[in-house]
């Protein structure tokens, strides 16, 4: 009887080792995959800023190329 009780108590810190192993491993790729979609999201953030500026500075140019070429200044 002592001897089937130690089999399960080992039997029950095995899987206890494995589930924290298993746990381990979830909240490694977890933090993984949210370091890899908080870089996706600020890459794709940076270029809408990028292509936001270079549509103000093309409309500014605009304004001032047009505003040159009619006498106006700045």
């Amino acid at each position: 009887e002592r001897d089937g009780l130690q089999e399960r108590v080992e039997l029950l810190l095995f899987e206890s080792n494995a589930d924290r192993k298993q746990k381990d491993l979830l909240t490694s790729m977890f933090a993984q995959e949210r370091e890899s979609l908080v870089q996706t999201t600020a890459a794709e953030v940076r270029a809408q800023t990028e292509r936001e500026m270079n549509e103000i500075h093309g409309t500014v140019s605009v304004c001032v190329c047009t505003q040159t070429r009619f006498g106006r200044s700045l």
